[in-house]
C-alpha cells in the first residue's frame, strides 16, 4: 500500500462507459475482481496500482456527459486483511 501521494491518470470511454484510474509508472501483476464492474489491480509488491469501473456511469451514479469532463481525481485508498476502503472525490468542468 502506497503511504505517500502518488500522480494518477485516468481515461473514459463513452462508448465502453468504463473508467480507468492508475498510479503512473507501475506494472500490473494481479487483479481482484471487487464485483462484476470493479476491478483493482496491484503491483508485485500487491501495492494498489490501478482501478478498472465497468458501466461507470451507473455504478457512479453519474451521467457519462459528467465523466466525458472529469479534471481532476482526488482518490484515497485503505486496505487491510478484510476490507478495502475507497474514497475519491471527482471534480467536473461544466461548460
Amino acid at each position: 500500500m502506497f503511504n505517500e501521494i502518488k500522480p494518477i491518470t485516468y481515461t473514459y470511454d463513452p462508448l465502453a462507459d468504463a473508467l480507468f484510474i492508475q498510479v503512473e509508472n507501475y506494472e500490473h501483476e494481479n487483479t481482484i475482481e471487487l464485483n462484476n464492474d470493479v476491478m483493482m489491480d496491484f503491483n508485485k509488491n500487491d501495492e494498489f496500482i490501478a482501478l478498472e469501473i465497468l458501466s461507470a456511469s451507473k455504478v457512479l451514479d453519474t451521467t457519462k456527459f459528467s465523466l466525458k469532463n472529469i479534471i481532476s481525481i482526488d482518490l484515497h485508498l485503505k486496505i487491510t486483511n478484510d476490507q478495502i476502503f475507497i474514497n475519491s472525490i471527482f471534480t467536473y468542468a461544466f461548460s
